[in-house]
């Protein structure tokens, strides 16, 4: 019997992506949501900044965000980390935003980027009456000088109204590099550090992604199982979901249905033993 029959799955329900039918709306999840859809619907807030943890679900805020945008309103551009420099972040955004592409065999200059991207902003964006958003994530790994010449960009506007919203994503130590940067950090109009879940929420967590994956029956862990997750995770969704994605390949492969405390403090014992 495979996987998934043996499970009653659709969908494997703990696995390592981005796929935001997955997302779980926690209170900070949903609050994080909820200030980056002011932040873009808005329009003249010039820029955005997303903060927290590693694992803490930064990455599916903001694919769970982009995935609920309307496109006859906004262009939308995403990079999925940022340690390039400022020439070539713009002609990634450019390939994502523009109906005209650059020539591949080109080498162009710093000015004919920034020119062609203005070029596009008003021609393909503000007289179509559609505003530009572009998220950074890894946000942390730009330059200072890349900051502040992303932060040029959001001059492009007209006297009533701005055309493109900038959001930074990153871990903690973004914000404490952007203080830094005065001139830059004055431009941030909105600020929101994601924490891990709550500790009451672990198990709505485990049981929204099992229902997700098309699991009627969603009471497969034990509460004391549940118990160990929270306290060995430390409320991390990724650290979440790398114990329960074990324990439901254990399980299978022993035929067991139900995941109790001792296959948690077995597989919690050699995270520990590996050093994983």
């Amino acid at each position: 019997m495979k996987f998934l029959e043996f499970w009653q799955l659709k969908h494997k329900p703990f696995e390592f992506t981005k796929d935001s039918q997955f997302f779980y709306e926690s209170k900070g999840h949903g609050e994080a949501l909820a200030r980056l859809f002011y932040l873009i619907e808005d329009k003249n807030m010039n820029i955005g900044l997303l903060t927290g943890e590693i694992g803490c679900g930064k990455t599916m805020t903001w694919t769970f965000l982009v995935n609920q945008i309307n496109r006859d309103e906004y262009k939308i551009a995403v990079l999925d980390f940022s340690s390039f420099t400022f020439e070539d972040i713009l002609k990634e955004v450019i390939a994502q935003i523009s109906k005209s592409k650059l020539n591949p065999d080109k080498e162009y200059s710093k000015y004919e980027l920034t020119k062609r991207f203005r070029e596009i902003v008003i021609e393909e964006i503000a007289k179509e009456d559609k505003h530009l958003t572009i998220i950074l994530d890894e946000a942390q790994q730009v330059s200072d000088g890349c900051l502040d010449e992303l932060k040029n960009l959001t001059n492009i506007a007209s006297e009533n109204n701005n055309y493109m919203t900038i959001i930074l994503v990153g871990q903690p130590e973004l914000r404490e590099k952007l203080k830094k940067l005065p001139q830059i950090y004055q431009r941030i109009s909105l600020m929101y550090h994601l924490n891990c879940l709550e500790p009451d929420e672990v198990d709505e967590y485990i049981k929204h992604r099992l229902k997700i994956a098309g699991k009627s029956q969603i009471n497969v862990f034990t509460k004391e199982a549940v118990n160990i997750i929270m306290k060995s995770s430390d409320c991390i969704p990724r650290n979440i979901n790398k114990i329960c994605k074990l324990a439901f390949d254990r399980a299978f492969a022993l035929g067991v249905k139900v995941i109790d405390e001792d296959m948690i403090t077995t597989i919690v014992h050699d995270f520990h033993k590996q050093d994983i």
